[in-house]
């Protein structure tokens, strides 16, 4: 949020159900444009987790079984997936990662035992 996109940052931070029209919708009265949201995940992939965020562009809601099938042929696994939630959660937002592994019905307890 602090050096990449503070109002993309913002929107994700808002809701862990918003989806990209709801997003683009509360930033666009902003002047935000939607190249300027994309970017934010873009600087991501870039810097920290490129396969983790790539994901996540791809959908606001997507789920664990749709995340791991459209990676593992790509030979990204399971685990490699997961690590991505434990960079945001480590480096981030602690709260953030733990209520997406909870969309994924995943508890903190199940990923650290994994």
């Amino acid at each position: 949020m602090e050096y990449h996109n503070r109002d993309f940052a913002q929107a994700l931070l808002l809701s862990w159900s918003i989806t990209t029209e709801t997003l683009l919708r509360r930033y666009y009265c902003h002047g935000v444009s939607q190249r300027r949201l994309c970017s934010g995940v873009i600087i991501v992939m870039e810097y920290h987790n490129r396969d983790f965020t790539q994901a996540l562009l791809l959908s606001w809601s997507i789920t664990t079984e749709t995340l791991l099938r459209r990676y593992y042929c790509h030979g990204v696994s399971q685990q490699r997936l997961y690590a991505g939630v434990i960079i945001v959660m480590e480096y981030h937002n602690r709260d953030f990662a733990q209520a997406l592994l909870l969309s994924w019905s995943i508890t903190t307890e199940t990923l650290l035992r994994r």
